[in-house]
């Protein structure tokens, strides 16, 4: 299933329904990594967005467009995959 564009296309993701739940999961490989080792938090924004989005069809059956996004971010992501 499509991110939602091009550019997230690319990444090696996948996106399922499970127990009526839908979920997005995003491998973390070297390619999205900083520096440092942690994803990049736009990537992870963008992940939680398509997420968000996602579960916002499915109720109301209507396209819809993220207005704005606010995350705390607790602790690098290293390790995946995310989801």
């Amino acid at each position: 299933m499509s991110m939602g564009c091009p550019l997230l296309d690319q990444l090696s993701h996948r996106s399922y329904d499970e127990d009526g739940t839908h979920v997005v999961e995003l491998d973390i490989t070297s390619e999205i990594r900083g520096p440092r080792g942690a994803v990049h938090g736009g990537l992870i924004a963008s992940l939680a967005d398509r997420a968000g989005a996602y579960a916002v069809v499915q109720a109301s059956q209507r396209p819809v467009v993220t207005s704005s996004v606010a995350l705390s971010y607790l602790a690098a992501a290293t390790v995946g995959p995310l989801g």
